[in-house]
């Protein structure tokens, strides 16, 4: 059974950050304390958008546990420039740019991600996945309060365990994570 685990606090220099994920039901708290390490790290003065979305990827990689299925991340370190700072997907995998595309994780589980919008981590069989992959690509266009909105309602109403996050650095950004169950944190 997977379940979700939410953590929320800030870096050494100040950074809001939160972090959401699915993982089996009996080390939910171990996956979410993992991350407290982040209040140790210095993010840095480089402030650009490949900088905040590639080190939010490295410590996601260096701090998951392998019990982690998926995760989704926003950091607030910005405040100008382009939508950044937010990630969903494999915590192991290498960075890679969000293109909008349904990936599989492993079975069963799945990721969207929308450049400088959204992204999700979920739980479901293939046909699912692919009527939220189409949802997804329907809100790209929209303003990012009213996606994230729609995209957790329309999410709920497939009763499946998940988590959306969005961009948490730059201008027009939120900095959300949501988990299923109504466990909401905005940075």
């Amino acid at each position: 059974m997977v379940e979700t685990f939410l953590y929320s606090s800030a870096t050494k220099d100040g950074c809001k950050i939160a972090v959401g994920g699915l993982c089996c039901n009996d080390v939910v708290n171990m996956c979410a304390k993992s991350y407290k390490t982040f209040e140790i790290i210095d993010f840095g003065k480089n402030k650009s958008e490949f900088f905040i979305d590639f080190m939010l990827s490295k410590y996601i990689m260096k701090f998951s546990l392998i019990h982690v299925k998926g995760v989704c991340a926003s950091i607030q370190a910005s405040k100008n420039g382009k939508c950044c700072g937010g990630i969903a997907g494999n915590p192991f995998n290498k960075c890679e740019s969000a293109n909008g595309a349904l990936e599989r994780i492993e079975e069963g589980i799945y990721t969207v991600a929308i450049p400088g919008m959204v992204g999700t981590v979920f739980q479901s069989d293939y046909n699912t996945a692919k009527r939220i992959h189409e949802y997804f690509l329907q809100i790209k266009n929209m303003e990012i309060m009213d996606a994230i909105k729609r995209v957790v309602l329309f999410m709920e109403e497939k009763k499946i365990t998940f988590v959306v996050a969005s961009d948490g650095s730059g201008e027009n950004s939120c900095g959300i994570v949501y988990t299923s169950g109504q466990k909401w944190c905005y940075l």
